[in-house]
């Protein structure tokens, strides 16, 4: 009987102790894939951003009058 019970123990251990391994491991690929994804829309939008501010920049610089050297003494 207690032999049985022990038996009974061990395995359930033995069962949880996968299955809790089994489940950091589907844990961890997934909060790598959702950091990806994450990193890919920030990349796209940090382009977007950028490009908006160099197309500015350019823009600004275009229209703006800049002082001659006389000007700025």
């Amino acid at each position: 009987m207690l032999e049985s019970t022990v038996e009974l123990v061990g395995g359930l251990c033995l069962s949880a102790l996968t299955l809790l391994i089994g489940f950091c491991i589907v844990g961890s690929v997934v909060v790598a894939l959702r950091a990806v994804s994450r990193a890919n829309v920030t990349v796209s939008t940090k382009r977007k951003v950028l490009g908006f501010v160099a197309e500015a920049t350019v823009r600004d610089e275009r229209y703006r009058a800049i002082p001659t050297e006389a000007e700025c003494s």
